[in-house]
C-alpha cells in the first residue's frame, strides 16, 4: 500500500533563494511533495518587501536530498517544468508559481532542487536618472 503512495513521489527537495536582500521572498514550506496521483502542483510565493521584485525561477534533477548527496543529473528530456519562468511580484504581495511532472510514470521516487532568483526592480530617484 505504501508503494501505491510513493508510486511517482517527487520531492522538491530545500527550495534555493538567491537574494540580494534577507528575507525578502516568504514559501509556505521549503519541501514540497507531489504524491503519484499528482501531476501538478501550485504553491504561492510572497514578496515582504517594500520593492517590486522580479523572481526568475530554475530547476534540475539530483541524486538525493542532503549533504551527502544532491549531485546533478543530467537528463535528456526534460521531467520538470515551471511556470511561469519569471514572476513580478509587487510590495508585499503574492502569487502562485506551478511545477508540472512530464517524466515517467513508474514507481521511482525522484528529487529536484528548484532555485529562485530574486531581482529587486528599484527606481533610482529622479535626480539620478539619465
Amino acid at each position: 500500500m505504501m508503494m501505491n503512495l510513493i508510486k511517482r513521489t517527487v520531492l522538491l527537495v530545500c527550495l534555493s533563494v538567491i537574494s540580494h536582500s534577507a528575507l525578502a521572498i516568504y514559501f509556505s514550506s521549503f519541501i514540497y511533495e507531489m504524491m503519484s496521483d499528482e501531476d501538478f502542483i501550485a504553491k504561492p510565493i510572497r514578496n515582504d518587501t517594500k520593492n517590486l521584485s522580479m523572481y526568475q525561477i530554475s530547476s534540475f534533477k539530483i541524486d538525493k536530498p542532503g549533504p551527502s548527496g544532491e549531485k546533478k543529473i543530467y537528463v535528456k528530456d526534460r521531467e520538470l517544468i515551471h511556470t511561469p519562468l519569471e514572476l513580478k511580484i509587487e510590495p508585499n504581495s503574492s502569487n502562485f508559481f506551478k511545477i508540472l511532472y512530464i517524466g515517467p510514470k513508474d514507481n521511482q521516487e525522484r528529487y529536484y532542487r528548484v532555485v529562485f532568483l530574486e531581482t529587486p526592480l528599484v527606481i533610482p530617484p529622479k535626480n539620478n536618472r539619465i
